[in-house]
């Protein structure tokens, strides 16, 4: 869970919104910079906000996180007295996805006490770190930014972020092409197999092109028609006759599919979609044998 620091901002179109951002741009291109906060106790000033709901003397495991807990609720009091719809984004949209109810109600509490106790001061809370000393006793240090710098970080972080995902999955897309290619290489040398499926191709005729440019004049076909052809794997079947009673009963299911992968608006289709129109505007080609030459499994979508 992140402390509101260098997480992405919430989205969202409100117009507070939009002049933060607009604000934060102007100034990272104007190279102007962020005030810097005053040198303050925020070490002590986190622990007193936190000290009324631990125990006396807290273990290790329970000061981190009250402490965690604590810089979240205090960048939330800041952000909520510098950019309320800010505010309410990320406690809604962020939040509320990442704790649960009990651990919210006790953030928002934590939030009104920084309001009421330490409401002047408006430094972001960036990081927090309890290191032991030599004598074995927890210290806490925090540092801290002006809200600018840290909204300006966190739009910064969140491009770099959104890059580097985007590098790493397309160096994953790479290595997954090449091992597949290595393994078609592989393949190669198989002999082929006789697989259990008869196949028929599917062309579309003239006919159908002609159809096609009156029904649907502001699409944009295919510039080469005469490449445009469909496979389709049936059961295993020997002769052309059996073939032929096969297409009759299932020729609709292949003319359903051609228009559809083609136009998805079934409006201006045909009203009967009838063998005889079938034939009409495809070309249907049978191959009673197929062979796999490859090793690896066929994948279906």
């Amino acid at each position: 869970m992140k402390p509101i620091k260098g997480g992405k901002h919430p989205d969202g179109n409100d117009e507070q919104a939009a002049r933060t951002l607009a604000g934060i741009l102007q100034n990272m291109a104007a190279g102007t910079s962020a005030p810097v906060p005053p040198d303050l106790p925020y070490s002590e000033m986190l622990i007193q906000l936190v000290q009324p709901y631990m125990a006396e003397e807290p273990e290790i495991e329970e000061l981190e996180e009250k402490l965690e807990l604590g810089q979240i609720a205090w960048n939330l009091s800041v952000m909520k007295q510098k950019d309320e719809y800010l505010y309410q984004n990320y406690r809604e949209n962020f939040l509320a996805g990442e704790l649960d109810e009990t651990t919210q109600s006790f953030i928002d509490k934590l939030v009104a006490d920084k309001q009421t106790r330490f409401g002047e001061y408006d430094a972001m809370l960036d990081e927090c770190e309890v290191i032991d000393d030599e004598e074995g006793h927890a210290n806490v240090h925090v540092s801290v930014k002006s809200y600018e710098q840290f909204m300006q970080d966190i739009f910064l972080s969140s491009d770099e972020e959104e890059t580097e995902e985007e590098d790493e999955e397309e160096f994953e897309y790479e290595e997954e092409l090449e091992e597949e290619e290595e393994a078609d290489d592989e393949d190669d040398v198989v002999t082929p197999e006789y697989v259990n499926r008869s196949s028929v191709v599917v062309q579309p005729k003239p006919a159908f092109w002609e159809w096609a440019r009156a029904a649907f004049p502001e699409e944009e076909l295919t510039a080469n028609p005469e490449q445009e052809k469909n496979m389709y794997l049936i059961n295993s079947m020997d002769e052309d006759t059996e073939f032929e009673e096969w297409l009759k009963i299932n020729y609709e299911y292949l003319f359903e599919n051609e228009l559809f992968e083609r136009f998805e608006d079934d409006s201006a289709w045909p009203e009967e979609l009838t063998l005889e129109l079938f034939n009409q505007w495809f070309e249907v080609q049978f191959c009673s044998v197929v062979y796999d030459t490859k090793s690896s499994d066929i994948t279906k979508f």
